[in-house]
């Protein structure tokens, strides 16, 4: 079936699979960061602002000085947890689009086939214009959950993280 894909659609099917193999890519590496990385990312962000928390209150600075701190911190954590995932976005994006790019370039070369009176040519050209359509959906609709699962995941990450460092801050 790959080399189906690499002979009949082109420049398309090659770039869907590169697609393909890209999310793919992101979406194992995110699970191994979660599952494995974030924990003690998590954990040494939670003592860090609580350092931070302790030198304020020595400091006798005000609170908003500490919010402050600890939502740039947090910022600046969000964006090294959301890394990769534009890329992902993107490619959830592009591939139903460059599916439907298939789908004309395969319509263009039936209608060669209904010219020529050439009944291979044009079911051929149906054929690649399927298949293209059905690559850049099957690679997209993964693509868009895992995007939404991640995001979903960070967020509950970052206000887990504010909700310790709060409870901390009451005791």
């Amino acid at each position: 079936m790959l080399n189906y894909i690499l002979v009949n659609t082109g420049l398309v099917g090659i770039i869907l699979i590169f697609n393909l193999l890209i999310a793919t890519g992101i979406i194992f590496y995110k699970f191994y960061f979660f599952n494995r990385l974030w924990p003690d990312l998590k954990r040494d962000l939670i003592n860090e602002i609580k350092n931070i928390l302790e030198i304020q209150i020595k400091n006798k600075n005000r609170s908003d000085d500490f919010f402050k701190i600890m939502d740039e911190k947090l910022e600046t954590r969000r964006k090294e947890l959301e890394k990769y995932l534009s890329i992902l976005a993107t490619i959830s994006s592009i591939s139903p689009l460059l599916g439907l790019l298939g789908t004309v370039l395969g319509m263009i070369e039936s209608t060669r086939g209904i010219l020529t009176i050439d009944n291979d040519l044009l079911l051929k050209g149906i054929a690649n214009a399927l298949i293209t359509t059905a690559m850049g959906l099957v690679i997209a609709i993964p693509a868009i959950v895992f995007y939404n699962f991640f995001i979903e995941k960070i967020d509950k990450y970052i206000k887990e993280v504010k909700d310790k460092i709060i409870s901390y801050m009451e005791i």
